[in-house]
């Protein structure tokens, strides 16, 4: 704003002029041009919001939460399913390898590792079919389920994390069974 009788600018909300003492209390703030605001759709409602909202107004969802754990899912899923892959591949190595020569006591055959190489392939069949629900963010329990079988192999060192990744990630699933308001706690 402009002093009308001296010219000296002055912010807005002053009473009185700095340099001459005029009262502009009473002087309205010149309409800046704004440029048009940006606007964006909220992809919960639908509805249009300001481009620089945190929480959408209509239905408050929070887009700050969704900068930091939008991919949570999808990393623990890509875990899981390596971490399955690794275990069943050194499985069948280490099966192939033991069966290469036969063990014989006694006349019988006693080798009975064939029973933890089946338990350990079906938790990582387990693992595949978790690390696939995650990367589908659909069915959370099953995703954690196949997370923590994931660790019980080999792959564990990409089982761990890809476990944390989908834990910390259930807001991100889909809960075709819950009410709207309660699927986001």
């Amino acid at each position: 704003m402009k002093c009308p009788k001296c010219g000296l600018e002055f912010p807005a909300g002053m009473k009185f002029c700095g340099q001459c003492g005029t009262d502009v209390s009473q002087l309205k703030p010149a309409e800046e041009h704004k440029p048009a605001a940006k606007v964006r759709h909220c992809v919960r409602c639908g509805r249009t919001i300001e481009w620089t909202a945190n929480i959408c107004p209509y239905c408050g969802h929070d887009y700050r939460e969704a900068q930091f754990t939008a991919k949570n899912a999808t990393v623990g899923g890509i875990l899981t399913v390596l971490a399955s892959i690794i275990s069943l591949f050194f499985l069948v190595y280490l099966y192939l390898q033991s069966h290469q020569y036969s063990y014989y006591y006694g006349g019988s055959y006693i080798n009975y590792d064939w029973m933890l190489y089946l338990f350990m392939a079906a938790m990582s069949v387990i693992g595949l079919i978790g690390g696939m629900c995650a990367l589908g963010k659909v069915y959370y329990s099953m995703a954690v389920v196949g997370g923590a079988c994931s660790v019980i192999g080999f792959g564990f060192f990409f089982g761990i994390p890809g476990l944390i990744s989908i834990v910390n990630s259930s807001r991100e699933f889909y809960h075709p069974g819950l009410p709207p308001e309660i699927r986001e706690i």
